[in-house]
């Protein structure tokens, strides 16, 4: 989404809370700052999207994300 600019506008807070949703509809709680989510956004829509950026945006992600106890 970030990259493909879907939309007019708002593509990385999009991009950002698509992500969070599906964590939580998985079993999953994200927890970054407002500052470290906006610098990883900027990153990925101005970098070029190689293997190895891959590696490191998914690595953010796990790094960041646990999974939820006590949810049925």
């Amino acid at each position: 989404m970030i990259k493909k600019h879907v939309f007019a506008n708002a593509n990385k807070r999009t991009a950002f809370y698509v992500l969070v949703k599906f964590l939580r509809l998985n079993g999953y709680h994200f927890s970054v700052t407002v500052d470290e989510a906006v610098e990883m956004c900027v990153k990925i829509a101005v970098e070029s999207l190689t293997d190895e950026k891959l590696a490191i945006y998914s690595k953010w992600i796990s790094e960041h994300s646990c999974k939820e106890t006590g949810k049925q």
